[in-house]
């Protein structure tokens, strides 16, 4: 587990890996560290490692949206050209 605290925004990010996510010491520290937070009206985000293939789901997101912005940018140019 990973905490990373920041001050000017308020908030706390927990990085939960998968092996950890059922042990008893990391949930005892998490339901400590939402006491804490909540006494210091800090917001608490807990990230919890995926399952699937980082990668390969990396690549079909930037190839989806490479896809919606060739679009959009040929709508806009068809939109010129029309004016």
């Amino acid at each position: 587990m990973e905490i990373d605290v920041n001050d000017q925004q308020n908030l706390v990010s927990v990085w939960v890996a998968n092996g950890e996510r059922e042990k008893p010491s990391v949930l005892a520290k998490l339901n400590e560290l939402y006491k804490e937070s909540k006494e210091k009206k800090y917001m608490v985000a807990v990230f919890h490692s995926g399952q699937q293939d980082l990668q390969g789901l990396t690549s079909d997101l930037l190839c989806h949206n490479r896809k919606q912005s060739a679009a959009r940018e040929v709508k806009q140019k068809s939109r010129g050209v029309q004016r």
